[in-house]
């Protein structure tokens, strides 16, 4: 599960990485700026925990890590939703100010848990005895390395000393491919993961997404069909209400799907 919201999160924040933030109403701007920063933030402790879980678990009491994982991600997400919020309301260059430092913040969080994550990778690369399990853990460990260091080298690094990117931001994601190759490649050759457990969930988020995307484009147009009244030619608060509303109908949606595919082709209960 773990590996599953860090490659959810990250996805998030490549979703709304790029461009024009200058929307209108304003609010929907920022709320899809700060969403970019939050997932980033809990996308690398996301990753964290599953380095320390992977292949099996570092620690027999693994609390204590993980809080040194979630503790900082969650300061930096709620400090920047406060900070951006205040920033907005006000209009005030001392609160701008005090949302970009965080912002930096945000750069080490990612550059240091990243890193700290591989790191974890590498020294069980060593640790381990099996060849077949170092073969399965450097296929991950280095698409992992190859996939992120354009983005933090290029992008990341340059924004802490307030330096000019190398690449457009879009163009250093390109890279980040490279992540689930490697994945995918240590699935197939060296059976990293159960595939029967990766089949089911494939078919189950397959149906999971279908539906979210029709869901969103029916509340998007006949709810502004409705509200266009209300809202004007604006369709950015329809779009921010589908994607709260689809947000909160998501887990039960999961579920349901879940179990009927267990029922359908596997005949047991299995929660992921």
């Amino acid at each position: 599960s773990a590996l599953f919201w860090a490659l959810m999160l990250f996805a998030l924040s490549i979703m709304t990485s790029t461009g024009n933030y200058s929307a209108k109403p304003l609010f929907v701007a920022y709320v899809v700026r700060v969403a970019h920063e939050v997932s980033y933030s809990l996308a690398v402790a996301a990753f964290l925990h599953f380095t320390m879980l992977f292949p099996r678990q570092k620690w027999r009491d693994i609390r204590l890590p993980l809080l040194v994982s979630y503790v900082p991600a969650i300061v930096v997400s709620v400090v920047l939703a406060i900070t951006g919020t205040l920033a907005l309301a006000r209009n005030s260059l001392e609160m701008v100010e005090t949302y970009t430092s965080w912002r930096l913040v945000l750069h080490v969080w990612l550059i240091v848990g990243v890193v700290g994550g591989l790191a974890i990778l590498l020294h069980s690369s060593v640790k381990l005895t099996s060849e077949s399990e170092k073969r399965m853990i450097q296929w991950i460990l280095w698409g992992n390395a190859v996939g992120a260091s354009p983005f933090l080298l290029l992008i990341t690094l340059p924004g802490l000393f307030h330096s000019p990117e190398f690449v457009k931001e879009e163009v250093a994601l390109v890279f980040i491919l490279i992540v689930p190759i490697s994945f995918g490649i240590a699935v197939v050759k060296h059976h990293v993961f159960n595939i029967e457990f990766i089949i089911r969930r494939s078919i189950a988020y397959t149906l999971l997404s279908g539906l979210v995307i029709g869901l969103y484009f029916a509340i998007v147009i006949k709810g502004t069909s409705l509200l266009r009244g209300v809202i004007g030619e604006s369709e950015h608060l329809i779009s921010l209400l589908a994607a709260f509303g689809i947000a909160l109908l998501f887990n039960p949606a999961r579920h349901r799907i879940q179990n009927i595919v267990d029922r359908t082709f596997y005949r047991v209960q299995y929660d992921f």
